[in-house]
């Protein structure tokens, strides 16, 4: 599975970032110099994405064109970190990260929802900062059989499982008379 292989790739690797990236999707040759940049110039933060483009247009819903001006629309670390509880901020196959900062919070796991979301997550929880290139630096093939269309582990009620699980591990931890406001699935789920 999934998170089987990005263990395996993850043992694999010797150097000081891992870089994330999907096998149908483009990087534009810039993206690895980019990003790393960017880390550099920040040393504070743990791990960075950059900006997407769906592809091929001719496909996409406005479901995906909402999400690719969203993703692309959190580019701060506090822009991102406003972001985190919303969706993932950072697009996976553009995860550039320090290896140790991802050894630090125990790898990529499978617990039954996102494992990309969750590992942001753990990043973000343990204090690590993120960021972003504000630049289309990869061209993300979207399509009906992507992973994340046919797996249960990225259905709906699986990101809400994740979110409910940090949420209550990270900003609501401690609090008495946390009140929630809405009767949907999420105040449900919160409740």
């Amino acid at each position: 599975g999934i998170v089987a292989a990005l263990e395996r790739a993850r043992a694999a690797a010797r150097g000081r970032y891992l870089a994330r990236m999907d096998a149908d999707d483009v990087a534009t040759p810039r993206r690895l110099e980019a990003q790393l940049a960017l880390m550099g110039d920040r040393p504070g933060l743990v791990a960075c994405g950059c900006g997407v483009e769906y592809f091929p247009r001719e496909a996409l819903r406005d479901g995906a064109l909402r999400y690719e001006a969203w993703i692309n629309s959190c580019v701060t670390e506090e822009e991102i970190e406003r972001a985190i509880f919303v969706e993932c901020p950072l697009a996976h196959p553009t995860l550039f990260a320090r290896a140790d900062a991802i050894a630090a919070v125990g790898g990529y796991r499978d617990a039954g929802w996102p494992e990309d979301y969750d590992l942001v997550l753990r990043l973000w929880a343990a204090g690590g900062r993120l960021g972003k290139v504000p630049d289309v630096l990869l061209r993300w093939r979207e399509g009906p059989g992507r992973l994340s269309r046919t797996d249960p582990r990225y259905a709906p009620d699986a990101f809400l499982a994740c979110k409910v699980h940090h949420l209550r591990r990270t900003l609501l931890r401690g609090r008495a008379g946390v009140v929630i406001w809405g009767a949907g699935p999420v105040g449900k789920a919160l409740s």
